[in-house]
């Protein structure tokens, strides 16, 4: 495939091989985790949907994780979703892109009329792997969806329809945010932070929270408790985790937390 004949690109311009230079670059950064594996002549990237969902995040913002640039060359992700080449439009540097007049398929050389995904948001671009597994990314919506696992019905070259079937999908979902908000903006306080042994939330009349839960940085829920304003975490390894609080019928963001013992 092409991406694999940069592999050694990218090893002889950085003189430290694939796996290394991703995780110290990208991946330790965003707290990501995956590792490419030689199969066959390819080199194949093996990871978690939270992980892929996280480089799909970074991409939504042009290489900003949480206020540092990471990927420096912003000029390139302009490149990167405009078509690359005349004989597809609908392909950027690695990416599918949306929206555009006509594309190709991966081993067709038909060209079909329309957008690769009609039932999906014009400025959508995609990254597509193995078996039908996709990272959508749609900057008009603030939106990034991961789809992995095995090929749908066994086809090894799942083509773009099924992620266009997704979409029909995605766009029945009554969606909707309004219970959802900020820790700040309904005045919860998390502390202290770095925490020890206890850590405490502080609520809007002193209501204790219906359900506080605490998460490792993969995405796997740590312990929760009901009904009280204090977690303990005398038992919890030092790291970094997210806590979330639950009211009611509410849900408040996840914030990071540093336990150290």
């Amino acid at each position: 495939a092409p991406y694999t004949l940069l592999d050694d690109v990218i090893s002889n311009a950085t003189g430290v091989g694939l796996n290394t230079y991703v995780f110290q670059k990208i991946m330790s950064p965003i707290g990501g985790s995956g590792l490419y594996v030689k199969l066959g002549d390819n080199n194949v990237f093996f990871s978690k949907p939270r992980s892929m969902a996280k480089f799909g995040l970074l991409m939504l913002n042009k290489g900003n994780w949480d206020g540092n640039q990471i990927m420096s060359d912003t000029t390139f992700f302009n490149e990167m979703t405009n078509s690359s080449q005349s004989i597809n439009p609908s392909y950027g540097y690695l990416t599918w892109l949306n929206g555009k007049s006509s594309y190709m398929l991966p081993v067709q050389q038909t060209v079909f009329n329309g957008m690769i995904s009609p039932d999906a948001p014009a400025d959508m671009y995609v990254a597509a792997g193995k078996d039908g597994q996709f990272m959508n990314v749609v900057p008009s919506q603030n939106l990034v969806f991961i789809r992995m696992g095995n090929s749908p019905g066994g086809d090894p070259l799942v083509p773009q329809e099924h992620n266009n079937d997704i979409w029909k999908k995605i766009n029945q979902l009554p969606c909707s945010v309004s219970n959802v908000q900020e820790n700040e903006s309904e005045n919860i306080t998390v502390y202290p932070n770095p925490v020890n042994d206890v850590l405490y939330v502080k609520t809007k009349n002193d209501i204790p929270p219906l359900l506080i839960s605490l998460y490792d940085f993969s995405g796997r829920k740590v312990t929760e408790v009901n009904d009280t304003n204090e977690l303990s975490l005398k038992k919890i390894p030092s790291g970094l985790y997210f806590v979330r609080v639950a009211m009611s019928e509410k849900q408040y963001g996840f914030q990071k937390i540093v336990i150290q013992h």
